[in-house]
């Protein structure tokens, strides 16, 4: 009878002890990790909401930017000077640039097509803040020399933090453009194609 009464007692103890770490389980389940979770999901979500409206804004910004660009091109703004006017052009980027916290400025030969000089442009830099990128930006289609300005990107950098932009980094290609009319050098142009092939056809046959 004894011994059956401690194999009882045994086996109640085990049941106990079942009991408690099932329910010890439970209350970190239910207390701890489910809340836990819950909150990382809310989180990873709220954070991928964030960034899409953040990539929305960014969109709109630069299709409004670039709007504006458009309509103030086709109104003619700046001067068309005769060719060569590169280093006022430098010097009219470097003093635009002077807003950024670094940049990077890379000419192409100027391109001769007719009357019309054509000099490419690629131009990067790093603002602290959208609106710094757009007034540069603003400042070059709107400067004292005629140019063009083609694709535009601007992408922000973030913390990692808040996902709040710490930075903007802006690409844009731009053509500045000046004509053969007063002209008292052609060094440096390169012909077109189409110009060439035109001289060629305009040439007398012997």
């Amino acid at each position: 009878m004894m011994q059956f009464k401690q194999k009882l007692e045994a086996k109640e103890k085990a049941i106990i002890i079942i009991a408690v770490v099932m329910l010890v389980f439970s209350i970190y389940y239910f207390a701890c990790y489910k809340p836990c979770h819950n909150m990382i999901d809310r989180y990873q979500t709220d954070e991928l909401m964030q960034e899409l409206t953040f990539e929305q804004m960014r969109r709109d910004q630069n299709k409004n930017m670039e709007r504006e660009i458009k309509d103030n091109q086709e109104a003619g703004l700046g001067q068309v000077y005769p060719y060569n006017h590169l280093q006022a052009e430098v010097d009219a980027l470097n003093q635009i640039m002077t807003q950024t916290t670094s940049f990077d400025i890379s000419f192409s030969d100027a391109v001769q097509t007719g009357d019309a000089i054509k000099r490419p442009v690629a131009l990067s830099f790093t603002t602290e803040d959208y609106a710094t990128a757009k007034r540069i930006i603003h400042q070059l289609y709107t400067g004292d020399n005629r140019c063009l300005i083609n694709d535009i990107s601007i992408a922000a950098s973030t913390d990692g933090k808040d996902n709040q932009a710490s930075s903007w980094t802006t690409s844009v290609q731009i053509v500045f453009v000046e004509m053969m009319k007063g002209a008292d050098t052609t060094e440096g142009l390169v012909r077109s194609k189409e110009d060439t092939a035109q001289t060629i056809e305009d040439e007398p046959i012997l």
